[in-house]
């Protein structure tokens, strides 16, 4: 569930309700060394959840390609923001699981290349299954 303070009342406000499935605030979470699914899985099992662990240090997570978008658009320098925290990891790059960052960079190769073909053979359309 994501919450935002309404600035007119103070009030938090449901704005995201995300059903059966984990999202950004839990990798935060799981970073910050608190795992919420499983926490959650112990709960629905009736099993006392994980101990909890006093936090040495705050980790700040980030989707580096939106985030360089953002920081663009409003004139601010990449990373700004992050002012107050130990330490900031990437959304998909890990150094024991590449995998999702170097396919999201397959997919910007290809994105930009058909963006530049396109431009230069106006009228083509890449080939399709017959079936």
């Amino acid at each position: 569930m994501e919450y935002k303070r309404d600035t007119r009342s103070g009030k938090f406000r449901m704005v995201e309700p995300t059903i059966g499935r984990t999202d950004y605030q839990a990798e935060v979470a799981a970073l910050n060394g608190v795992n919420l699914p499983y926490a959650a899985y112990c709960a629905e099992l009736g099993r006392p959840g994980p101990a909890s662990e006093p936090v040495t240090r705050s980790l700040a997570w980030h989707v580096r390609s939106e985030d360089e978008q953002s920081a663009a658009a409003q004139h601010q320098r990449p990373g700004q923001g992050f002012d107050g925290v130990d330490g900031v990891c990437d959304a998909l790059w890990r150094w024991n699981d590449p995998a999702p960052f170097l396919v999201q960079g397959l997919q910007r190769v290809q994105r930009a290349l058909h963006a530049r073909t396109s431009k230069l053979m106006p009228g083509t359309h890449p080939a399709r299954s017959k079936s």
